[in-house]
C-alpha cells in the first residue's frame, strides 16, 4: 500500500491549475478544474516549491477538492495573512461547494500536518496558536 500512495502522490504534479493569483495580501488562492487541486498539499514537489518561499511552514485552507487557499509563514508578520485567510474560512461554506472537504484551517511545514482552527456557533473561524504552528509564527 504504501508504494501506491508514493505513486498517486507522484502523479498530482501533472494535475493542472488553472488559476494561482494573490486573493488578499499574503493569501494565494490555486484553483482548477481537476479534482485533485486540493490534493497538491500530498504532492511534494509542489511542497518543496511552496516552502522555498516560506521555510517556516505555510498554513492551508481548502474548502473543495477543486480550491486551495495558502499562507506563508514568514513568522509574526504572517498573522495578519493567516487571520484573512481564517476569514475567508469563516465565510465560504464548504458544503456549498462541488467536492467539498474542509472548513478548517491546517499549518504544515513538509514534514507534519496540524489542524489549527476551530469554528465556533456563529461561523467564525478562530485560529488556534499552540505546537509546532505556534513555533512557526514566533520566531
Amino acid at each position: 500500500m504504501p508504494r501506491r500512495c508514493s505513486l498517486g502522490r507522484s502523479q498530482l504534479q501533472f494535475e493542472r491549475i488553472d488559476s494561482r493569483e494573490e486573493i488578499a495580501p499574503g493569501v494565494t488562492g490555486i484553483t482548477g478544474e481537476s479534482f485533485f487541486i486540493a490534493s497538491r498539499v500530498l504532492d511534494p514537489r509542489f511542497m518543496a516549491a511552496q516552502l522555498a518561499q516560506a521555510p517556516r511552514g505555510l498554513v492551508f485552507f481548502a474548502p473543495s477538492r477543486h480550491e486551495l487557499f495558502i499562507a506563508p509563514i514568514r513568522g509574526a508578520e504572517s498573522v495578519e495573512p493567516i487571520s484573512n485567510l481564517a476569514r475567508l474560512a469563516g465565510r465560504i461554506d464548504p458544503a456549498s461547494r462541488p467536492g467539498s472537504l474542509s472548513g478548517s484551517l491546517y499549518f504544515t511545514d513538509g514534514v507534519q500536518f496540524q489542524l489549527i482552527s476551530d469554528a465556533g456557533e456563529s461561523g467564525d473561524v478562530a485560529v488556534i496558536a499552540d505546537g509546532p504552528f505556534l513555533d512557526a509564527i514566533s520566531v
